[in-house]
């Protein structure tokens, strides 16, 4: 999956985090979408700046931790 069809589902998946967050709350959705919300706009971030990412949700932690730190946002918002 290339970055921006993966950034793609990242917005789905958190447009179902905003609708599981409305009275009753959808508290396993909102839990589940949320994270993979989350690690699918962290894993279109490193793929765009080239960076390899493994399957796994601590690897996942630090790419996130490495943009965060390393990369400007400005570079990768333009995905």
């Amino acid at each position: 999956m290339d970055p921006r069809e993966r950034l793609r589902l990242a917005r789905e998946q958190l447009a179902k985090v905003q609708t599981a967050w409305f009275e009753p709350t959808d508290w396993s959705d909102l839990t589940i979408y949320g994270m993979h919300a989350t690690e699918n706009a962290v894993v279109a971030a490193a793929e765009q700046l080239g960076m390899t990412v493994k399957k796994t949700h601590w690897d996942k932690v630090d790419i996130a931790a490495s943009l965060h730190t390393e990369h400007d946002s400005q570079t990768w918002l333009t995905c």
